[in-house]
C-alpha cells in the first residue's frame, strides 16, 4: 500500500500529464469539466454545414449553446452530441425545448428510459410526456422549396403539409409507446419547431399562428363590417389530388394528444429564454384544465363556442 505522500504525488502527476509532453501545466478541475461538457465535437466532417459554421467560430451564439449544454446534458439521450453533428436542427430543437421547459420550472426526469418520448415531466398524480419534432423540407412533389431572394409567393401549402406530416408521424410513435409501457391516462404533447424549414416559420403566422391552420382549419382573414373573422378550410389538396385533413383537433385519432407546442424560432435567432418563442395549443377534445397551469409562462391558445360560433383565443404569458 502506498504512503499518503506517494499517493498524493501520483495524483498530482495525473493532473499534469498529457500525451506527448512531460512538462505541461496542471490541468485544473474547471478545465477538466469544460472539456467533458463541451457541446461541439472536435473538427471533423460534420454532416451539417450550420453545425460546422457555429462550431468553428467563436461567437456569442456558440457561447450560448455551450451554456445550454451545461444545463441540458443530464436530460439528453446517450449519443446526443454525435447525432447533433448530422441532425443539427432536430437535436438543437430538443435542447432548446428542454432549456425552455427548465426555465418554466417543470420537473423534468433526468433518468428517463432511452426508448420513449423525449421528455418526461412529473405532475401531481400523472406524467406528462413531450415528443419533439423539427420537420425538414421533405422530398417529392409536395416538398418545401428553399427560400430564395426576391419577391415570391409563400409556399404555404407545402409548409403546412410538412407540419401535418410530422404530427402524423409523432402521433403514431406516441400510440406505440402507449401500447408498450406508458399508462393510458398519462398526458401527451407534441412539440414542433419550424427551425429546419428554411426560415419560413414566422412568415406563415398570418392571420393566425401556423399550427391553427392544420389543427383547427384556419385559413384567410376576412374583413367584414360586422367584424373581421378567419374563414375555415377543412383540408389541403396535394399535387396528386388527394386531400389532407387540416382540422386535426376534431379528428378522433388525434384525441390522445392533449396539446401541441410550437416555436418558429430560427437557430441563428436563438436567445437565452427559449420559452418566449413557445405557443401552446390546447386540444378542445381533451380535459386540459388539469395540466396546463405549469405552462402559464407562455402564450396559450384555447377554444370555446359562443352562440354556435367557434372561437380560438390566446391567453398571453
Amino acid at each position: 500500500m502506498c504512503s499518503l505522500l506517494t499517493c498524493l504525488g501520483f495524483f498530482a502527476q495525473l493532473l499534469s500529464w498529457s500525451p506527448g509532453s512531460r512538462n505541461t501545466k496542471p490541468l485544473g478541475t474547471f478545465q477538466l469539466d469544460r472539456i467533458k461538457m463541451s457541446l461541439f465535437k472536435e473538427k471533423n466532417s460534420a454532416g451539417s454545414e450550420l453545425y460546422a459554421r457555429i462550431r468553428d467560430h467563436e461567437s456569442s451564439l456558440k457561447k450560448l449553446f455551450e451554456e445550454f449544454w451545461q444545463r441540458y446534458e443530464p436530460y439528453s439521450d446517450q449519443g446526443f452530441q454525435e447525432r447533433l453533428q448530422n441532425q443539427f436542427h432536430q437535436r438543437w430543437w430538443e435542447m432548446y425545448l428542454g432549456i425552455g421547459l427548465l426555465n418554466l420550472n417543470l420537473n423534468l426526469n433526468p433518468s428517463r428510459k432511452e426508448k420513449g418520448p423525449d421528455f418526461e415531466i412529473k405532475l401531481s398524480d400523472k406524467t406528462l410526456w413531450i415528443e419533439a419534432v423539427a420537420p425538414n423540407l421533405g422530398n417529392g412533389d409536395n416538398s418545401l422549396p428553399e427560400m430564395l431572394e426576391g419577391v415570391h409567393n409563400l409556399p404555404e401549402k407545402e409548409f403546412l403539409l410538412r407540419l401535418r406530416t410530422s404530427l402524423d408521424y409523432k402521433l403514431k410513435k406516441i400510440k406505440s409507446y402507449k401500447n408498450e409501457y406508458i399508462p393510458s391516462n398519462d398526458v401527451f404533447i407534441i412539440a414542433i419547431s419550424s427551425c429546419a424549414l428554411s426560415g419560413y416559420g414566422a412568415l406563415m403566422d398570418f392571420p393566425v399562428p401556423a399550427p391553427l391552420k392544420i389543427l383547427a382549419g384556419a385559413k384567410n382573414l376576412v374583413l367584414n363590417e360586422k367584424g373581421n373573422f378567419v374563414n375555415f378550410r377543412p383540408n389541403i389538396t396535394k399535387n396528386s389530388g388527394s386531400t389532407v385533413d387540416t382540422n386535426l383537433f376534431k379528428n378522433q385519432s388525434f384525441k390522445e394528444i392533449s396539446a401541441v407546442l410550437y416555436s418558429n424560432c430560427r437557430i441563428l435567432k436563438s436567445h437565452s429564454k427559449p420559452e418566449e418563442s413557445f405557443q401552446l395549443f390546447l386540444n378542445p377534445n381533451f380535459e386540459n384544465d388539469y395540466f396546463f397551469e405549469p405552462f402559464e409562462g407562455i402564450d396559450i391558445w384555447y377554444h370555446y363556442t359562443d352562440n354556435g360560433e367557434s372561437i380560438w383565443k390566446k391567453k398571453s404569458a
